[in-house]
């Protein structure tokens, strides 16, 4: 399998249950199982002190066109195990039901809603207690914050104040309104992939797993694949395949290293010099992303998360609060609130989602340095579709994502 990703932990974790199949797990960036990347990816708002490095972050970026004033705008994608699990911001939240209804409604036997909730509950651990939506027993824990910031209460509580109802789970029967995230954390730890599913099984004699080490591309015999080429941190080799090839690297990872492998439009391939394999016109095409508005507001109480000299007290309590309590910022997601709404009533489902931030960070990669805080306003479903193309067919070099934000006055009106 290639990439250690949300997905690839879990089938790791799937296929090595049976001890007479041998799984070997690739993954470009480290293991999270040594110091400092373990404490790193155990607390909640340890991403802070990930996302800054492109060791743990591949730094992705998005090129911008017309509707966004040409600029380049950060896609952050893990680089680790547990993948982008390990670097977001906890929140459990499914699809809408109609969404994967659409999915399967477009020929994708498999995928309604109903084929995918019963495999969601399997592996849930959800502690408010199993119900129609709902597992427990399962490795992926979904718990409530523990503290939740009074920031994050007032916004629910002014949702509630401006006419929206009030939403306890938005995994539930529906998805309108606003309330507090369910979060993927066990007891005050951030609960990633890669803790809850891949950990489990790295002691099984039939898994071996590879970190730091990049799948450069597929090597095929003809039509069928083969194999893999590593590059190591003691150079390259050639990993075979007795049975088959899972692709798990992402979003952006995924279609790069098919088009590198000679899968994708003929064109893009041969411009870089790369002999079709298969020609897939679709590989790198439809690329969708949630255009978004923040909103900032300045917090001249001092209440909300920042590295400020009138916040020094309480951060200076925050590693005890952790330590003793897993309470209190150290403990935060940071997007603690938010919730879905329809900008038209006659639509059959929100079209847009509130993230409601405890702290007004600058960016991602940064602790906030004034006090404020923030809502993010993103469009669910984007009318503009984009493209992501090869830069070269060195696999180092990062792929060209063309989202066209904003470039259909569909998604502009909507925000």
């Amino acid at each position: 399998m290639v990439g250690a990703g949300a997905a690839g932990c879990v089938l790791a974790n799937r296929l090595s249950a049976d001890p007479a199949v041998r799984v070997a797990l690739v993954e470009a960036g480290p293991a999270d199982t040594r110091f400092p990347v373990n404490w790193k990816t155990t607390l909640p708002i340890g991403n802070v002190f990930l996302l800054p490095h492109e060791r743990y972050n591949w730094m992705h970026a998005f090129t911008g066109g017309a509707g966004v004033n040409g600029r380049s705008i950060p896609c952050a994608r893990g680089r680790l195990f547990g993948g982008c699990t390990s670097v977001n911001g906890t929140v459990y939240m499914r699809g809408h039901a109609s969404d994967y209804d659409g999915w399967a409604a477009a020929g994708n036997a498999g995928w309604s809603y109903a084929d995918v909730l019963p495999v969601y509950k399997r592996h849930e651990n959800r502690a408010a207690g199993a119900n129609a939506w709902h597992g427990s027993g399962g490795e992926l824990d979904v718990q409530r914050l523990r503290d939740p910031h009074p920031l994050a209460l007032a916004f629910v509580d002014a949702a509630a104040e401006a006419g929206h109802a009030r939403n306890d789970d938005f995994n539930g029967a529906q998805q309108d309104g606003f309330g507090l995230f369910e979060l993927n954390q066990r007891h005050g730890v951030r609960l990633s992939s890669s803790r809850a599913f891949l950990h489990p099984a790295l002691a099984r004699p039939n898994l071996q797993v590879f970190a730091d080490t990049l799948v450069e591309r597929i090597v095929f015999r003809g039509r069928r694949a083969c194999g893999v080429v590593l590059r190591t941190p003691g150079g390259r080799r050639e990993l075979s395949a007795a049975q088959e090839i899972v692709v798990s690297a992402g979003t952006v990872n995924s279609p790069q290293l098919l088009m590198l492998s000679g899968i994708g439009p003929e064109a893009e391939l041969r411009r870089h010099g790369i002999t079709p394999v298969l020609p897939l016109a679709g590989v790198g095409a439809n690329l969708q992303d949630h255009p978004t508005v923040s909103l900032s507001l300045h917090n001249p109480g001092a209440e909300s998360y920042a590295v400020t000299w009138r916040a020094a007290p309480r951060n200076a309590m925050a590693p005890l609060r952790y330590l003793f309590g897993r309470r209190g910022m150290l403990a935060s997601n940071a997007a603690e609130a938010g919730g879905f709404m329809r900008t038209d009533p006659a639509l059959a489902r929100p079209d847009v989602q509130f993230t409601f931030m405890v702290g007004m960070k600058e960016s991602a990669r940064t602790m906030p340095r004034r006090h404020g805080f923030m809502c993010h306003v993103a469009v669910l479903r984007p009318a503009t579709r984009g493209t992501l193309t090869l830069a070269s067919a060195n696999p180092a070099d990062k792929p060209v994502m063309r989202p066209n934000f904003l470039e259909d006055r569909r998604d502009v009106d909507t925000l």
